[in-house]
């Protein structure tokens, strides 16, 4: 018989725009199909005005416009498994599907663990609307612990020119029992950002022409980079990992794009098929390189460029833990915590729409 864990919460959005004021968020751990599923809605979406799209702040800024991020829900994640890959749906009252690209971009943080880069909570999983589902083999997975503390944040881009009413949003994550012998290959999430300013706007404006932007930085720990993908904005081009010393290219990302430029997708590479993927070693300097085309006669703003991916520590024990009184850490989980609407924490019931 399917065992289904069910923690139920109510989402306490207030006058928050985006969701309506009496969503409900839901936790399910199907053991028979071996997901972990958050459930949430129904939304209120407002029309999309691009001119305010790239105004949120990568997971540090945000604020209370209506097309900013919002703060789903912040829940305790149930068990103790192997995160192994993901899939997203959208769909109405009725159970009728709807399109996922008025998802801008959604992220889920654990509050429990810091970033391998940054001094910040980690972002355990993160896409934007040109981001596929994602599947890895059983051999490989995120571990993620019972009872850590995890936030679900997303932006809308509702492109129709008019709000929709009861929109659901569906987010299921596949996972490998911690049991699993032998055990998987253990891999973290890999987060760097081309024009990261915590606390502010993490976007960045490309003159007319094209431009780019970079970011350089080094680890403390040395891995390999196991997988990358990436998110970028319409005219974006390329995201491109270089060493810091010779710049030589260790993963190129092209977007796929139409013809008047706009943004398709950004296809993720598996970078450990022929062989373990591209090794970063512990104190060298790297740098993040995020190019775009603007054949346009004005600027373009509020563009992004972020790498993600997945990445094997050398000695995974040695991941840097949390500090929590380190001043980065607490301005990023402060923020997190009050800069984006929504977001209750009241218990409730929640009826399951599947």
């Amino acid at each position: 018989m399917t065992h289904v864990f069910l923690l139920s919460l109510l989402l306490q959005l207030g006058t928050a725009r985006g969701a309506s004021p009496a969503a409900t968020f839901c936790v399910h751990v199907d053991s028979t199909r071996r997901e972990v599923i958050l459930t949430a809605g129904p939304f209120r979406v407002a029309a999309a005005d691009h001119a305010m799209s790239g105004m949120h702040g990568g997971g540090g800024g945000g604020g209370s416009e209506q097309h900013g991020e919002v703060l789903v829900q912040r829940f305790s994640w149930p068990a103790s498994v192997w995160v192994r890959g993901y899939r997203l749906r959208l769909f109405d009252a009725r159970g009728r599907a709807l399109p996922r690209r008025w998802i801008h971009h959604l992220y889920v943080v654990d509050f429990d663990r810091r970033e391998l880069v940054y001094p910040i909570a980690q972002r355990v999983f993160g896409m934007g609307r040109e981001t596929p589902d994602v599947m890895l083999r059983s051999t490989i997975g995120i571990p993620v612990s019972a009872g850590h503390e995890l936030g679900l944040y997303l932006m809308w881009d509702n492109d129709t020119g008019a709000e929709v009413d009861d929109v659901y949003l569906e987010l299921a994550f596949r996972w490998t029992a911690s049991s699993q012998h032998p055990s998987p290959l253990q891999v973290f999430p890999f987060f760097v950002d081309a024009h990261v300013a915590l606390g502010s706007d993490w976007s960045f404006e490309v003159p007319p022409g094209g431009g780019s932007a970079t970011y350089e930085f080094t680890l403390p720990i040395s891995g390999r980079l196991r997988m990358a993908g990436g998110h970028l904005h319409d005219h974006g081009l390329t995201l491109r990992l270089e060493d810091g010393l010779t710049g030589v290219p260790l993963v190129t990302l092209r977007a796929q794009r139409d013809s008047s430029g706009r943004l398709l997708r950004v296809p993720y590479r598996i970078l450990a098929v022929r062989d373990s993927g591209p090794h970063l070693v512990a104190g060298r300097r790297y740098r993040l390189v995020a190019t775009y085309d603007n054949p346009t006669p004005r600027p373009l703003a509020a563009v992004m460029g972020t790498l993600a991916g997945l990445f094997a520590p050398d000695s995974p024990e040695r991941w840097p833990s949390v500090d929590a009184e380190d001043p980065t850490f607490e301005l990023d989980r402060r923020l997190l915590t009050t800069s984006h609407p929504g977001g209750g924490a009241q218990a409730g019931a929640c009826h399951e729409r599947r």
